[in-house]
């Protein structure tokens, strides 16, 4: 089973969600702080040899994401586990801390060597057909895998899985996804 999950090439992105903890004040000096945590947790995950490839501002106010990968599935899951860990350190060097609720949910786009060389209509009805698994995903489970708008944009060809719950276990993650892949 080994030898067949390697020759079929995985690669997994993760794009972690997050807010701060913040205490009562000017909303302008959270922003600047909230910059200032995110610019060092990237550097030191640079630092720290972690495939990070972004970290930004989410489109609601305190709301921030960073992105691991693409790496294999081993490596995407621990450079998740110690960029989160850096993240929650860096935060409390500031003042701050991490909130972990359900909007802070976690995406993992994927894909292996069939879905990189194959098409567009490969890609969408391989999601169709992950999608009818039951999931048990407290969100709606027809919208867990989706073809990103990247895929049509620039016919690399991915698909994204959400899941809720920042504090998600990754290996799980990445097992589920490889095991929906080989049945």
């Amino acid at each position: 089973m080994r030898e067949e999950i390697l020759s079929q090439e995985f690669s997994f992105e993760f794009q972690q969600n997050f807010a701060f903890q913040t205490f009562e004040c000017r909303k302008s000096f959270v922003d600047q702080i909230a910059q200032k945590i995110i610019d060092s947790h990237f550097h030191a995950c640079l630092q720290a040899g972690i495939t990070i490839t972004s970290a930004e501002n989410g489109r609601e106010r305190n709301n921030f994401k960073f992105s691991i990968g693409p790496c294999s599935g081993i490596q995407a899951c621990d450079d998740l586990i110690v960029a989160r860990f850096l993240l929650k350190r860096i935060a409390s060097d500031f003042g701050f801390s991490i909130l972990t609720y359900e909007k802070n949910d976690i995406h993992v786009r994927i894909s292996n060597k069939d879905i990189r060389h194959g098409d567009l209509k490969h890609v969408q009805d391989l999601v169709e057909k992950l999608n009818k698994i039951d999931l048990k995903n407290p969100q709606d489970a027809s919208k867990s895998f989706q073809v990103p708008p990247i895929v049509t944009h620039t016919g690399r060809n991915i698909f994204k899985y959400r899941h809720d719950f920042y504090e998600q276990n990754p290996y799980k993650i990445v097992g589920k996804l490889i095991n929906y892949f080989l049945n």
